[in-house]
């Protein structure tokens, strides 16, 4: 296939662009995409009804004559979730890229990556180095190599991709950046539909999406650095602490809904094991302790944390019940609502002025 494709020849790429108020990373963004040397692509962006309307409405407008772009203005703010999967469902290509208005691409990613699925057939998805950046866009060192980590998981062996991506640390970049990928559509619409069923959408969760496509199939790696990730930004959503056990429960869901029980049964223990490593955010050990001491500041009732509820804990912990375990974590963490972590953030700063 030569480089500059025939529109007409290759499969459609749908890249999926929900955006809130940034503009310039707008533009930078579209200029990108509309400038690939794979050409096939259709360009859907959702504003998530950003406070900068007139200045996003300009940067739509230098691209109005691109019949390849969809644009869509919600008319309230929906959230980040719902507004990628609106684009998601919107979306007509046989490949799909979840690309976002901070980060930047080199003009041969598509044709790279679509080259790579194509030499490849067994993989899921296709992905690439890619440089760390802050949003200035200066290159970020103090970030580990993103390629050596992502090649560990051009495995074919699903249930060594699957226990090392589970024993990788949670919130590492490297672990979620690959939801950049080049993915097979029907794998992605398919996974979105199971994580709704099974109550994972209440959280948005890109390493449980990459998850998903690792059941399906290896991450094939180019070693050419065509994307750049941005790290330190703001988001449009209310920040909380990190969750790593939403995902490990997910993980969990996922493997039942589609892996056979042998294999479940064997990347559980690396669950378990990852339950108890201490990078993880209110590790195994101390989760329990934590949680009390929680309940103590904040003088919580029953009817918010149950003590039962981290008795429970303690001893599923204890008793290595893993799948119990979860379900407990994630019924107490469904209580950390927005209101109860700034109640506990203020209960913290008094007693440290107390001090």
């Amino acid at each position: 296939m030569d480089k500059k494709s025939n529109i007409n020849a290759a499969p459609l790429v749908s890249v999926l662009l929900p955006c809130y108020n940034r503009p310039a990373g707008l533009d930078d963004a579209l200029h990108d995409f509309t400038s690939q040397t794979y050409t096939n692509v259709e360009i859907i962006v959702s504003d998530n009804c950003s406070p900068q309307k007139e200045a996003m409405q300009r940067v739509m407008a230098k691209y109005a004559d691109d019949p390849r772009i969809r644009y869509t203005l919600q008319k309230e703010n929906i959230g980040m979730l719902r507004n990628s999967l609106d684009v998601l469902q919107k979306a007509k290509g046989e490949y799909i890229i979840f690309a976002s208005d901070d980060d930047r691409w080199d003009k041969d990613f598509v044709f790279e990556l679509f080259t790579l699925l194509k030499k490849n057939p067994d993989a899921s998805c296709a992905f690439c180095d890619y440089d760390v950046i802050s949003p200035e866009g200066h290159k970020r060192t103090d970030y580990p190599e993103a390629y050596p980590f992502l090649k560990e998981f051009d495995d074919p062996d699903r249930i060594s991709r699957l226990k090392k991506f589970i024993l990788a640390k949670e919130g590492y970049s490297n672990k979620s950046c690959p939801i950049r990928a080049l993915i097979k559509t029907e794998i992605v619409q398919g996974y979105y539909r199971k994580m709704n069923d099974f109550g994972l959408f209440e959280n948005w969760g890109d390493m449980l999406v990459v998850f998903a496509f690792l059941m399906e199939g290896r991450l094939v790696t180019s070693p050419r650095v065509l994307h750049k990730f941005t790290v330190g930004n703001s988001k449009d959503y209310f920040r909380t602490p990190p969750n790593a056990f939403y995902y490990l429960e997910g993980y969990l869901k996922l493997m039942h809904s589609r892996l056979p029980p042998h294999e479940v049964e064997i990347l559980s223990e690396y669950v378990g094991m990852k339950l108890r490593q201490t990078d993880c955010p209110l590790g195994g050990k101390e989760l329990v302790s934590t949680l009390k001491s929680i309940s103590s500041i904040l003088q919580i009732s029953d009817s918010i944390i149950d003590m039962q509820d981290i008795e429970n804990l303690n001893h599923y912990l204890q008793t290595n019940e893993n799948c119990a375990a979860l379900r407990v974590i994630t019924k107490i963490f469904r209580k950390f609502t927005p209101a109860v972590i700034m109640q506990l953030l203020e209960a913290q700063q008094n007693n440290a002025r107390a001090s």
